[in-house]
C-alpha cells in the first residue's frame, strides 16, 4: 500500500493540491511513516494525524517537527466520544481493543481519549478533506459508522477514503471486538452512500463491488485461525464530491479491460482456497456471481504480486 499511496500522493501534487487548502486525515500514523510519505511530495500539504500510543506520539512528533502544515494528535477515531480508553496490544499492531491473552498480548496501562471524525472535523472548521488514511487495528468499522457518511454534507467532506482490510477483520479475532460489521459490510455501507471501492494493488486501483468479498473461491482469502479475512487495503471514492480530477486520475490506475479477460477460461481454472471455508458473507446463488465478479477473480488470480498486500 505504500506505493499506491505514493502514486497518489504525486498524483496530488501534479494536480495542485499541494497547499494549505487542502487537507488530509491520517489515523494511526505510528511513528509517522505515511506522514513522511505525503509530506516528501506535497511538503505544504495539510496534515492532521492521530497516534493513540503514548512514545509513538512522541516518535512521530519529532519525525515532523519540521513541517508547519503538519499537525499530530494523541488521540483515537471512535464511533462515540470516550475517555481514559485503554490500549491494547502494541506497537503496530495496537489498538482499542481488549486482546485478552490472545496472541499474548493484553491491555496496557496507557489510556486514551477518542473523538468521532465528524464531530473533531466541526470543531477544526474542517468542512473538505482531501484524503483520508485509516490504518486502526480492527476499529475501521467503528471509525467509518463515526464519519457520518449517512449525511450528504459527511460525504462531501470525506469523499475520499481508505482503510485497511486483514486479519483484524476475522470475526475471532480479539481486535475486531465483535462487530456487526465484517468486510462485506462495511463494503456495501459505502456503496449505499455513493461510493466506488478499489482494491488497492502496488501499480493499479482495482475497481470492485461488495460481491468481491462473497465470493468461496476468492484467492486472497486467509485465515490464521480466527476466521476468514481479505488481506490488503480498499480505496473508497465518492463519485459527486471527489474532485473530477482526482477521479480521472484514479480511473486512469485501473487494469481491468473485458477485452483482456477471457472469462470462457475461467470457471475449469479457479484457485483452490488457502483454507477451507464458507463465503465471508452468505450468498444465495453462489453459481450466479456476476461475470464482472468473476473477472476479477481471474485478475487477482493472474497478478498475484500486485495484490500481495500480506
Amino acid at each position: 500500500d505504500f506505493s499506491a499511496n505514493r502514486r497518489l500522493f504525486s498524483g496530488l501534487k501534479t494536480m495542485g493540491y499541494d497547499n494549505k487548502d487542502s487537507v488530509i486525515l491520517i489515523g494511526g500514523v505510528n511513528n509517522g511513516q505515511a506522514t513522511l510519505n505525503v509530506i516528501k511530495e506535497n511538503p505544504s500539504i495539510t496534515i492532521h494525524g492521530f497516534e493513540i500510543q503514548p512514545e509513538q506520539f512522541k516518535t512521530a512528533v519529532h519525525n515532523v517537527r519540521n513541517y508547519n502544515s503538519v499537525h499530530i494528535h494523541n488521540l483515537g477515531w471512535d464511533e462515540t466520544p470516550r475517555k481514559s480508553v485503554h490500549i491494547g496490544g502494541k506497537d503496530g499492531k495496537a489498538g482499542l481493543y481488549d486482546p485478552n491473552g490472545q496472541r499474548g498480548w493484553k491491555l496496557s496501562e496507557n489510556t486514551v481519549s477518542t473523538v468521532r471524525m465528524d464531530e473533531w472535523a466541526d470543531t477544526q472548521n474542517i468542512m473538505e478533506t482531501t484524503y483520508i488514511l485509516i490504518d486502526a487495528e480492527g476499529f475501521e468499522p467503528k471509525i467509518v459508522r463515526g464519519m457520518g457518511i449517512e449525511q450528504i454534507k459527511n460525504r462531501r467532506r470525506f469523499p475520499l477514503i481508505q482503510y485497511e482490510l486483514g486479519g483484524t477483520w476475522a470475526a475471532k479475532d480479539k481486535r475486531h471486538g465483535n462487530d456487526k460489521w465484517n468486510q462485506g459490510d462495511i463494503a456495501r455501507w459505502f456503496i449505499k452512500n455513493g461510493y466506488q471501492l478499489f482494491y488497492v494493488g502496488k501499480t493499479h486501483w482495482l475497481p470492485i463491488t461488495d460481491t468481491f468479498f462473497n465470493v468461496p473461491n476468492n484467492p486472497l482469502i486467509d485465515d490464521e485461525g480466527y476466521g476468514p479475512y481479505i488481506q490488503g487495503n480498499m480505496l473508497a471514492m465518492h463519485l459527486s464530491f471527489t474532485p473530477a480530477n482526482i477521479q480521472s486520475f484514479i480511473w486512469n490506475f485501473t487494469p481491468l479491460k473485458t477485452s483482456e479477460l477471457n472469462v470462457q477460461e475461467l470457471a475449469p481454472k479457479l484457485v483452490k482456497p488457502k483454507v477451507s471455508m464458507k463465503p465471508i458473507v452468505a450468498i444465495d446463488e453462489p453459481q450466479k456471481q456476476s461475470m464482472s465478479t468473476l473477472e476479477l477473480w481471474k485478475y487477482v488470480q493472474s497478478h498475484k504480486n500486485e495484490y500481495d498486500n500480506g
